[in-house]
């Protein structure tokens, strides 16, 4: 069957810009990036769904409770060939195809980061690169980004600590994974680097809290494994001095300090590969 024409539209061309930059996106995210209403974004994913060239995936956030379940859009293997065919492809370009609508929530989180990072490092004049495909190798992060020359690996983990091993949970065995790796010849093979810090983000501060302790009792450096929540990052509700014209935005202070000041020497251009 034809597949559906769309005409390549300026509206059109941001519309999967945003979803081949950030993989995965909300009504409301896109809305952000695109600076227009909730209202348009539903309209132009529409159309996009119909020409075959997005997925819109409905998912159930922990903390929903009522009203209208939320989508969240993706390209699809049509939407990545037109991305990549029309020349504006990036290191997170793939498509959201076989996602299941319970890892959802898990990608518009990372999303989510990926925005606020990429929004400070444009206020404050930072050089930022942001990869999310290609990245299985000797570890497996949920995205890769280097700001000012400093390199990190991402890691979202909305559940608690669990599937324990002889008394050791799976994410601190993945982050044993990571202290071997660092500054290791496999790492600069696989990746172009050495040194990286790992930014762990936990569902909520109880959680970060308890895996801070599980890390400070097994010996990790504290410069290169550094442990948030999404409470801490994301909501409102925190004592944090948050930007008032965004309830999602992290505050200035806490995102420097996860980041380090490392994201502030300026240190080499390499490309996150």
């Amino acid at each position: 069957m034809p597949q559906p024409l769309l005409p390549p539209t300026k509206a059109r061309r941001e519309a999967l810009a945003v979803l081949a930059d950030y993989f995965c996106l909300n009504t409301r995210m896109a809305a952000e990036l695109l600076g227009i209403s909730v209202r348009a974004v539903q309209a132009h994913y529409q159309r996009l769904i119909d020409a075959h060239l997005v997925y819109g995936i409905r998912y159930a956030p922990e903390e929903h409770l009522k009203g209208a379940i939320p989508v969240a859009y993706g390209l699809s293997d049509s939407g990545v060939d037109t991305v990549f065919r029309e020349g504006f492809a990036t290191d997170s370009t793939k498509t959201i195809k076989g996602h299941k609508p319970s890892r959802i929530e898990h990608e518009v989180m990372i999303s989510r980061f990926h925005l606020e990072v990429a929004r400070l490092c444009e206020e404050k004049g930072w050089d930022v690169r942001w990869r999310q495909r290609d990245l299985r190798h000797g570890v497996y992060p949920d995205a890769l980004f280097r700001v000012n020359g400093a390199y990190f690996f991402l890691e979202i983990e909305r559940a608690k600590l669990g599937d324990y091993k002889n008394g050791e949970p799976q994410l601190l065995r993945k982050l044993t994974t990571y202290r071997d790796y660092h500054d290791s010849a496999d790492c600069e093979n696989d990746f172009g680097f050495r040194k990286f810090k790992v930014v762990t983000v936990m569902r909520t501060s109880a959680r970060a809290t308890n895996l801070e302790t599980r890390t400070a009792s097994a010996g990790f450096d504290p410069a290169i494994f550094a442990v948030s929540s999404e409470q801490e990052l994301f909501d409102s509700a925190c004592p944090q001095d948050a930007h008032s014209a965004h309830r999602a935005r992290i505050a200035e202070a806490p995102l420097r300090a996860i980041l380090g000041l490392a994201i502030c020497t300026g240190r080499g251009n390499a490309n996150p590969t």
